[in-house]
């Protein structure tokens, strides 16, 4: 069973760091311009899946737009680049007993490698 939180907010060029147990989703959601968005997850302790989704403010494993996995550090530049998306919905879920994490948000694609 999954348990479930209300949303809190991330600014634009901002960061949250947080933590989140073993089959819990925490929510976030991030307003956001039209030239997109990059997300960097790092994981301080445990494993955490992420799930992103322009449209969905409750993004889960059927219905996202981006997936991430890691326990290290990782970033995904998300474009959202319709006029109508002016939110990014962020879902984080714990996967060990202890999860900790920070999110950074960055304005534009500063992705590791540099999309083209």
């Amino acid at each position: 069973m999954h348990t479930y939180a209300a949303a809190a907010k991330i600014e634009v060029n901002g960061s949250i760091s947080s933590s989140v147990g073993k089959n819990t989703t925490l929510y976030f959601v991030l307003d956001r311009n039209s030239t997109g968005v990059t997300l960097q997850l790092t994981v301080h302790k445990g494993v955490v899946l992420v799930y992103a989704s322009c449209k969905l403010s409750t993004p889960n494993e059927a219905f996202h737009d981006v997936r991430l996995f890691t326990d290290t550090i990782t970033n995904e530049y998300i474009p959202c680049n319709t006029t109508n998306d002016t939110r990014l919905y962020i879902a984080v879920q714990g996967l060990d007993l202890i999860n900790q994490f920070t999110i950074n948000s960055t304005t534009g694609d500063v992705s590791t490698p540099q999309r083209k």
